[in-house]
């Protein structure tokens, strides 16, 4: 995510990745494959030698996958924040947009992650967010540099006035007063408003029915080719070089991650998810149903039961409802109450932002529409 501001509004937004960028993630799989080519056709002595280049070729389509995985994931999302208005405005590239007053959002959270090399060097990331009264938060900004954050944070605060929660006690603090509004059951209004990809049906009796298509992450197709490469030049090595054992372990670990692999992506595929809110109770229940795996991943609360709702825009791919505060008891509590605590996992891998976020307020009763 970027940032400018336009006409008095602070706007963080989504750019897909500039003509050159492209060029340079396609450059590398093209060399690795054009020369593989050149020499299976032009240096190689042996039809050994000549599947020997070719698994190049096959080593280079992952790489020709990731701007298929970039487009994917690009949702063109535009967050202003509008001062004069008193009002956030979250749109994509569905053409939808979606608002919530200034009042729903009670602090910024600074999340600060570290990785160290092995020369020693350590290099941080500073993430951005803002959260709302009812637990879900929405991603801003991400960057390498301290100064950076703060220069955004100083020009956020401008437009929106709220604390920031920068350290990991002020966000345990922050966390144990974030609670969703006392729910209940969707009107039928709320039931069967304008999603841009989620059905609702609205029950007589005063449930609701939301279902829309799942989708498996995009990252797991040119995941899906690494061991596929593995089990060739395992079987390649098998034959040039005779028979051993390690290559019979390569290949049998290929195939184990290929299946796990496989596993994950098909259970998405052609797989729709559904969220129920039911009268008796009432209750909330979530499930998926897979024409291969059947129905899975189903869980159900008591509406009264819900405690907590983590619903992050732009970082996670399903809103999770607890039936208790994680961080109620502090960090030491944590361990305990994530033991015990009930759940309800709603995913939402592949909808627009604009749908998560309806969808997050209809579970955690934030705003009135």
């Amino acid at each position: 995510m970027d940032y400018q501001v336009e006409s008095g509004n602070l706007v963080f937004f989504q750019e897909p990745l500039a003509w050159w960028a492209w060029i340079l993630i396609l450059l590398v799989p093209a060399l690795i494959a054009g020369g593989a080519i050149y020499y299976t056709l032009f240096k190689a002595s042996s039809n050994d030698e000549r599947a020997f280049y070719l698994g190049f070729v096959l080593f280079s389509i992952p790489f020709f996958g990731i701007p298929f995985v970039a487009h994917s994931l690009h949702e063109g999302l535009r967050i202003e924040l509008r001062s004069q208005e008193q009002n956030v405005i979250i749109s994509d590239d569905t053409g939808s947009d979606y608002r919530a007053p200034f009042q729903d959002f009670r602090a910024y959270a600074i999340h600060t992650s570290s990785e160290t090399d092995d020369d020693g060097r350590t290099q941080y990331t500073y993430t951005l967010e803002l959260v709302r009264k009812s637990g879900s938060t929405i991603h801003l900004f991400e960057t390498g540099s301290e100064e950076k954050m703060q220069e955004v944070m100083d020009l956020a605060r401008k437009h929106l006035d709220r604390p920031v929660a920068g350290s990991l006690q002020k966000q345990i603090d922050l966390t144990q007063t974030l609670r969703p509004v006392a729910s209940g059951l969707p009107t039928e209004a709320q039931c069967t408003m304008e999603f841009s990809a989620i059905k609702g049906l609205s029950d007589p009796d005063g449930g609701c029915l939301l279902t829309w298509k799942t989708r498996a992450h995009p990252a797991f197709w040119p995941v899906l080719m690494l061991p596929v490469i593995a089990s060739y030049f395992g079987i390649l090595l098998w034959k040039i070089r005779g028979f051993s054992y390690k290559w019979l372990l390569i290949l049998g670990i290929s195939l184990l991650i290929f299946a796990g692999i496989g596993y994950a992506a098909l259970r998405s595929f052609q797989a729709r998810s559904t969220l129920e809110f039911r009268a008796d109770g009432p209750s909330i229940r979530a499930y998926i149903d897979s024409p291969y795996f059947g129905r899975f991943d189903e869980a159900q609360m008591l509406l009264e039961d819900v405690a907590f709702v983590d619903a992050s825009l732009g970082q996670s791919t399903a809103i999770t409802v607890y039936d208790r505060n994680p961080l109620s008891g502090g960090l030491l509590g944590a361990v305990g109450a994530v033991m015990n605590m009930k759940t309800v996992m709603i995913y939402t891998d592949g909808l627009p932002a604009t749908d998560k976020l309806r969808l997050a307020d209809l579970v955690a009763s934030a705003p009135d529409w």
